[in-house]
């Protein structure tokens, strides 16, 4: 095949004459329109991003309240630990690290601290006092049970048993429970259940007639409520403002 090198000289020759630069006012229209472009869109950017930064605070806010919920449901799982009102510590946040609920102290989208408001009411035990028998004047053991719910159980420590004259009105007789499940004291000896309630107990002198067998002890009781509110300052890194960022709970019950 032979080319005809001329004749494409030629032709490459007449393209370039024909060819165009940009002209001045080319440049400034597109250059205009780059401007247009980029003022368009970053607005949007930074609005979608500051969006995010308080989806990324609400869930922060969000995080710290389940914490405060795992402080009060599963931080003392012994049962003869009382549950401590976070807001009696100087500083909720901390206590809630110390137990491994926070890994830090929380901060928001824009670093800043944020304000927590914890107000609680619990229950960590109830006292039952009783009559539990009544002596007949002969009888030194009595077997019998008191009230201790399945989920719950007896303080330990906390149970004493006790005879009153009905004349007088004071104490006779009286046992309590060492705290290992053995009743004690100079006036007899016994055993307790601290989970089932089950009470095998001996005086060294039979209660006298008509005389009333007493008790008294404390139950667990695991419950209560709490409130919740965690803030941000917002953007403006200034509470109050109305760019506060707010996560509150309505009474919360366990």
């Amino acid at each position: 095949m032979i080319f005809n090198k001329i004749g494409d000289e030629e032709n490459l020759t007449a393209f370039k004459k024909q060819r165009k630069a940009f002209s001045l006012l080319e440049l400034v229209v597109v250059a205009a329109l780059i401007s247009v472009i980029i003022v368009s869109v970053i607005p949007s950017v930074n609005t979608m991003t500051e969006d995010q930064k308080k989806f990324i605070t609400k869930s922060t806010l969000k995080s710290v309240y389940d914490s405060v919920l795992a402080y009060y449901t599963s931080s003392h799982p012994n049962p003869s630990q009382q549950i401590t009102p976070l807001e009696y510590f100087p500083d909720p946040i901390k206590e809630l690290i110390s137990k491994n609920l926070l890994n830090e102290k929380p901060v928001d989208a824009w670093k800043n601290d944020m304000n927590f408001f914890i107000s609680s009411s619990t229950i960590s035990s109830m006292i039952f006092t009783g009559t539990i028998e009544i002596g007949d004047g002969s009888t030194t053991n009595f077997t019998f049970s008191i009230y201790a719910p399945t989920d719950k159980s007896i303080i330990p420590n906390t149970f004493t048993a006790y005879t009153i004259d009905p004349t007088s009105n004071q104490i006779t007789q009286e046992v309590t429970d060492d705290g290992s499940g053995s009743l004690t004291g100079t006036a007899g000896s016994g055993t307790i259940d601290y989970k089932t309630g089950d009470i095998n107990l001996t005086f060294n002198i039979a209660p006298g007639n008509n005389e009333p067998i007493m008790c008294t002890y404390r139950i667990n009781v695991y419950g209560g409520s709490f409130a919740f509110t965690g803030i941000s300052a917002g953007p403006d890194k200034k509470f109050g403002n109305g760019d506060d960022i707010i996560f509150s709970s309505k009474k919360t019950t366990f």
